[in-house]
C-alpha cells in the first residue's frame, strides 16, 4: 500500500476521532449542565417539602387547638345553660 495514501487514511480516521471526541465532550458539557440544574431542582423541591411539612405540623396544632376551644365552648355553653336554668328556677320559686 502507498504510504500517502495510509497517511491520508490515517488522518480521516484520526479526524473522524477527533470529531468524535468534540461531541463526546459536547454532550458531557450538556449532560452537566442539565445534572446541575436537577441538582438545584432537587434543593428547591427539598426545601420546598420541608416547608410544606412545617406548615402541615402547624396546621395539625391548629386543628387540635381548634378541637379543644370547641370541646371548652361546648363545657361553657353547657354550664351557662345550668346556670340559665337555676335562675330560672329561682326566679320561678321567688315569683
Amino acid at each position: 500500500m502507498d504510504p500517502v495514501k495510509m497517511f491520508d487514511q490515517l488522518e480521516k480516521k484520526i479526524e473522524k476521532t477527533l470529531e468524535r471526541i468534540k461531541s463526546a465532550e459536547s454532550e458531557t458539557e450538556k449532560l452537566r449542565k442539565k445534572s446541575d440544574d436537577l441538582q438545584k431542582e432537587v434543593a428547591r423541591l427539598t426545601e420546598e417539602l420541608s416547608g410544606a411539612r412545617k406548615e402541615s405540623t402547624k396546621s395539625q396544632e391548629w386543628k387540635a387547638q381548634a378541637d379543644r376551644l370547641e370541646e371548652e365552648r361546648g363545657k361553657v355553653r353547657e354550664r351557662v345553660a345550668r346556670l340559665l336554668t337555676a335562675l330560672e328556677t329561682i326566679d320561678a320559686n321567688e315569683s
